[in-house]
């Protein structure tokens, strides 16, 4: 029961912070991993937040070419192809930070490699059907899949705390859907 969940999270603790957790980042971009570097202050990026926090960054992958050749930065294998990156660097927690359209496969395809845990950037899908899917999906299999939308940790955030506001402007690329609906 509550002792054993205790017991296995002072294990995972003491593994991520033994570089044991061998972590992936699939979408090497902006949020994926080029709004940062290795050793920045204050993460901005997956692969920021997994260095950061002790997890053994072990490959980064992307179909783009360009976006592969900046991914070199981080110290790390860079893959051109999911599969062939699962096989070879054998992570055990990934990030996906994909466009919305190529998410839910990527997402399913991870399922048959088992991994720890899956963080997953927001929209999880283009549909609430295939999202309620892809959770059903994980929840089976007992795989944690989190999806990367918080955004009260941020400082800009927190400074609005506790105030009161008439009306204020907010604006974030891609539209309501995608990225404004952190503002609501």
């Amino acid at each position: 029961g509550k002792d054993q969940r205790r017991r296995a999270a002072e294990e995972s603790r003491r593994r991520v912070m033994q570089g044991e957790i061998r972590a992936t980042v699939v979408g090497a971009g902006m949020i994926g991993a080029q709004m940062d570097g290795p050793g920045a202050p204050v993460p901005l990026t997956h692969a920021g937040g997994y260095v950061a926090n002790g997890f053994l960054l072990v490959a980064l992958v992307d179909s783009d070419p360009s976006v592969r050749s900046q991914g070199t930065r981080w110290g790390c294998q860079v893959f051109a192809d999911f599969d062939e990156m699962m096989r070879a660097a054998k992570p055990q927690v990934l990030s996906f930070a994909v466009p919305a359209e190529q998410q839910p496969a990527l997402l399913r395809r991870s399922l048959a490699y088992r991994p720890l845990a899956v963080i997953a950037e927001k929209p999880l899908a283009r549909s609430s059907a295939e999202a309620e899917a892809i959770v059903r999906a994980f929840r089976e299999q007992g795989i944690p899949l989190i999806v990367n939308y918080t955004r009260r940790f941020v400082p800009a955030w927190q400074q609005m705390r506790g105030g009161s506001a008439m009306s204020t402007t907010i604006r974030y690329a891609k539209g309501l859907r995608h990225n404004g609906t952190h503002a609501i």
